[in-house]
């Protein structure tokens, strides 16, 4: 592993990565404000076919997208080389969260879509839940030092940094 690296890079590269995280953050966020504005004041309909068959799938997309995410983080973390240079690690570790919060953002995506069709606040509290665990799961540079294995100098001067 190159333990040489360029202290202001990382940074800058790192920034893109929490740019990227906020980004998604916000939108997310945007959306449910706009939801709920729209459906402010729209009762509930009974007997809506749509919705009963949401009030089961829309829990199991929020559970499998936060296992399936974990699960597939986890695997593209153990291809990780050793010997790749911290710099590549840091692309590899972005494109991978990337991927974990896209699978995240879909389920709470689908949650508020069927919450503004079924004006069900069920599918808000899903999204609750998706949307804590994608924060849950920011990036930070411990989070980098110990998924990437980093040991040594080049850990100290990451934390530091």
């Amino acid at each position: 592993m190159n333990t040489q690296f360029d202290k202001q890079t990382f940074e800058n590269n790192f920034r893109v990565t929490y740019l990227i995280f906020f980004a998604l953050a916000a939108g997310q966020l945007l959306i449910l404000v706009i939801f709920l504005f729209l459906i402010n004041g729209v009762e509930i309909p009974k007997d809506n076919p749509i919705d009963k068959i949401f009030t089961f799938i829309i829990p199991l997309v929020g559970l499998t997208s936060m296992f399936a995410s974990k699960i597939l983080y986890t695997q593209n973390i153990l291809k990780v080389q050793q010997t790749d240079t911290i710099t590549e690690k840091l692309m590899k570790y972005r494109s991978f969260k990337i991927i974990f919060w896209a699978i995240l953002e879909g389920a709470a995506l689908f949650s508020l879509v069927a919450f503004f069709l079924t004006a069900n606040y069920l599918y808000v509290v899903v999204f609750i839940f998706v949307f804590g665990f994608f924060l849950f799961n920011r990036p930070s540079k411990e989070g980098f030092v110990i998924d990437m294995q980093i040991t040594g100098p080049v850990k100290e001067t990451i934390l530091r940094v």
